[in-house]
């Protein structure tokens, strides 16, 4: 959806974008049951905050452009929808630690 190699020109951020939102994904879901929050949505609100947390915003409207061309279209409300629970859900823990600046400093 995001990262280097997004299938939409407009989603294509830095890698490191998209193991944050990995990462939040992943926080999310450990402590949160997949049969309570949709994945796909989460997916999506994951992506977002992640734009967010890593300064390099994009625009909702390309995230749900995205998502329909994966065949698994995610209005645009129901990503912000998610992106409330998302944050609940990692009682609002958005610190992030990546190796990225200090992997390409060598």
């Amino acid at each position: 959806l995001i990262g280097p190699r997004a299938t939409l020109s407009s989603c294509r951020r830095s890698a490191k974008v998209a193991s944050t939102a990995c990462l939040l994904f992943r926080r999310f879901y450990l402590c949160n049951s997949v049969m309570m929050h949709d994945p796909k949505n989460m997916l999506a609100a994951a992506a977002f905050l992640a734009t967010k947390v890593e300064d390099c915003m994009i625009n909702i409207g390309y995230l749900e452009m995205g998502t329909k061309e994966m065949s698994a279209p995610v209005p645009m409300q129901d990503i912000l929808d998610a992106e409330v629970k998302f944050i609940k859900g990692i009682d609002f823990d958005l610190l992030v630690f990546s190796p990225y600046k200090t992997v390409l400093a060598y």
